[in-house]
């Protein structure tokens, strides 16, 4: 009677083993897809962030419980620290990558300001695949007052960054919108393939009997 409950116990250890090394796997192949998201204001940092999602592939690959249960014990102490090491990369790319890409395109909106010393910045994003982001500004103007707060649409190319135009009646979500790269047009549903088509061939046959 006692070996039952044992029994229960242990597969019940073993399920949330597995469980956990899914867990792992899954959370590391999500940082994974995170990397590429991320701001980075020059090419030498970009090569970094490649290096981290191969450490952060690497350690989605070793948690799987498909190779974890293979690895000798030097093994998974490697894995846990090639685990830690993407992780430390990643949260490092993420607080000064976006904080370096910032500053330098607060630099490029102070071009464009009347008194670049009094500017106060506020909310940034980049896209970082279309390479267009947003700043909200606020600057004196040149009778000495504040403008509220504006938005600076930001373009960056070849590493630089250029402040495009500042606008005042605009929002940060609608700059954040205009910053996402063009979606496809959709492919025509059977029913407009069968309109079009319908439409060529009487044009054709009204120009032939024309």
């Amino acid at each position: 009677m006692t070996e039952q409950p044992l029994l229960i116990q242990q597969k019940a250890l073993a399920f949330a083993k597995l469980h956990r090394r899914w867990f792992l796997c899954g959370f590391f192949a999500l940082c994974v897809l995170i990397a590429p998201g991320i701001a980075l204001p020059s090419i030498g940092w970009q090569i970094l962030r490649v290096l981290t999602s191969l450490l952060l592939g690497a350690a989605a690959l070793g948690h799987s419980p498909f190779v974890y249960g293979r690895l000798s014990s030097q093994q998974r102490l490697m894995l846990y620290g090639v685990s830690a090491a993407g992780l430390l990369f990643l949260v490092f790319f993420w607080i000064a990558g976006t904080s370096l890409a910032k500053s330098q395109a607060e630099n490029a909106v102070r071009e464009r300001l009347k008194d670049p010393d009094s500017a106060r910045f506020g909310d940034f994003y980049l896209n970082s695949k279309t390479g267009k982001g947003c700043l909200v500004v606020n600057a004196k103007n040149s009778m000495g007052g504040y403008t509220g707060d504006q938005v600076a649409y930001i373009e960056k190319s070849q590493g630089q960054f250029e402040a495009v135009d500042i606008k005042e009646d605009s929002s940060l979500d609608t700059c954040i919108n205009q910053t996402k790269p063009p979606e496809a047009a959709a492919d025509p549903t059977p029913a407009e393939v069968d309109a079009a088509a319908s439409n060529a061939i009487a044009q054709a046959a009204a120009a032939a009997s024309s």
